[in-house]
């Protein structure tokens, strides 16, 4: 008996040492540098990594990318004997936590295993979230009330777009559509900080080739993701002016759509607060806050899109992805840009098509009277449209939506909703459109993907015109491909 005793305790004992001495050989590992790395990762991951066959220059180890100790550590580990400690935690099931940590810097990383084989941070957190798979994409949410088959529709629309623009080849088509991006949906800005270590509301992970957000349908952080598939084999780094003016040109910014933000990139542009050849440059571009540098960024590069082509933006882009070393060294003439006047013709035809504009003379009139009973259903046509715009007068907040409710589920929950209507008592359904406007803007929302699809801020614009105030309505107008067609149909409208 006493035998069968010690015997089960060195089991045991054996069983809880082992992947300790396991997480512990692959820090030292990765100090070292060793070439056998992949020997301690879970195969799944190296999987995952690998799928889309993305390369990056002087990388030997793309799953590590953002999950490495910093090399000024690992060098002073290594000649000066740096002094550090290695904690281990068991967590739930399979899995445990091991904390890098060197007590003189305060430095720390952390690095998760599943049955002593390390895996990502983002593996770890999301493998309980619910799970949905579409043409393109592994959708992990955590919080699906939250998230809605509408996005799942746009964001697989987005990318159909993206392999049109690029002029993806079949080969690579299909292997999109059978490897998937991964998109990982956190509920919000803690959890996505808990879940990539980053301050942020959404970010593209290179090592997986994953988006992690907070948004419904990013279409910036896919739009990095994208391009760097479409070029396969590229080093890590990017003049950020064509990098960031790419992603907004085609996929706007976090919660606002492409349009919006080349609004204010339009603005910046033409007022002279801020151009575009005065960013162009490493320096020049980090010289400025990125609130600006991105919307005229994006603004001339969907200028180059539109007068290079696929090919030549390709080839053009290709040219400023380099190494960081190189960044500063790249001359704004020898990249060989189009001529100014060609930029000044698609200023002239961008400002000739706004997505919102007011006009305090116009006499045309609304063709329904609006009460103020809590709901009203209209038909067809009702809206007034002239030309390619339909002119509202509106009370705001005012919400509106397709009657036809099939895309999104009873049980969705939109916050910016919630925010502009007031209405917590998610017993009603989630009405498409809502719009919000005072005599200095106007904001229209898609609440099914909780984003600001069309804008017009007086003070971003050349003509600082206020919005009307008419009868204690705010008049103005919407260019009717906004609303991807929705007031053809009948249409509900809520009142607060």
């Amino acid at each position: 008996m006493e035998t069968i005793i010690v015997i089960s305790f060195f089991i045991l004992f054996d069983s809880f040492v082992f992947p300790q001495d396991k997480q512990k050989e692959f820090i030292e590992a990765l100090i070292n540098n060793s070439e056998n790395l992949e020997e301690y990762v879970d195969k799944d991951e190296l999987t995952k990594s690998t799928r889309l066959g993305i390369n990056y220059d002087s990388v030997m180890n793309k799953f590590l990318i953002s999950y490495d100790i910093d090399e000024k550590i690992k060098a002073e580990v290594n000649k000066n004997g740096l002094k550090y400690e290695v904690k281990t935690n068991t967590l739930d099931n399979e899995y445990s936590l091991s904390e890098f940590y060197v007590p003189t810097l305060n430095y720390s990383k952390h690095f998760y295993f599943k049955n002593s084989k390390w895996i990502s941070p983002v593996t770890y957190y999301s493998k309980d979230w619910a799970t949905k798979t579409s043409k393109y994409f592994i959708f992990k949410i955590s919080e699906p009330k939250y998230f809605n088959d509408y996005c799942v529709n746009k964001l697989d629309e987005f990318v159909d777009s993206l392999v049109a623009l690029l002029e993806f080849d079949e080969h690579q088509k299909q292997l999109l559509e059978k490897e998937k991006i991964y998109y990982i949906l956190c509920k919000d800005e803690k959890e996505i900080e808990e879940v990539t270590g980053f301050n942020t509301r959404g970010i593209f992970l290179t090592a997986f080739v994953e988006v992690v957000t907070t948004y419904n349908t990013h279409y910036h952080e896919l739009a990095h993701l994208l391009m760097n598939y479409k070029l396969k084999n590229l080093s890590l780094y990017t003049l950020p002016f064509f990098q960031e003016g790419f992603a907004v040109a085609v996929g706007g910014r976090g919660g606002m759509a492409k349009r919006v933000v080349l609004d204010i990139g339009y603005y910046l542009q033409e007022s002279g607060i801020l151009t575009y050849d005065s960013i162009i440059t490493n320096e020049g571009f980090y010289n400025e806050d990125a609130s600006l540098t991105y919307p005229v960024a994006g603004l001339y590069n969907a200028f180059l899109l539109k007068e290079l082509g696929a090919g030549q933006y390709l080839k053009l882009y290709r040219c400023v992805n380099t190494s960081i070393d190189n960044l500063d060294n790249i001359l704004v003439s020898s990249l060989h840009l189009p001529d100014y006047t060609e930029f000044l013709f698609f200023l002239k035809d961008y400002s000739e098509n706004p997505c919102i504009y007011v006009d305090e003379n116009d006499t045309n009139k609304i063709y329904i009277e609006l009460g103020n009973r809590d709901s009203l259903i209209v038909k067809a046509g009702m809206f007034n449209k002239i030309k390619d715009y339909f002119k509202f007068s509106i009370r705001s907040p005012f919400v509106f939506s397709p009657q036809d409710f099939g895309v999104v589920s009873s049980n969705y929950i939109s916050r910016d909703y919630i925010d502009i209507t007031g209405d917590t008592s998610h017993i009603s359904r989630v009405l498409k459109y809502g719009i919000t406007a005072d005599t200095n803007s106007v904001n229209l929302y898609n609440f099914y993907t909780n984003e600001v699809i069309a804008s017009y801020i007086r003070n971003f614009t050349i003509d600082n015109k206020s919005v009307p105030l008419i009868n204690s309505k705010y008049e103005f107008f919407i260019r009717d491909d906004v609303f991807e067609n929705d007031l053809e149909n009948v249409i509900v409208i809520k009142f607060k």
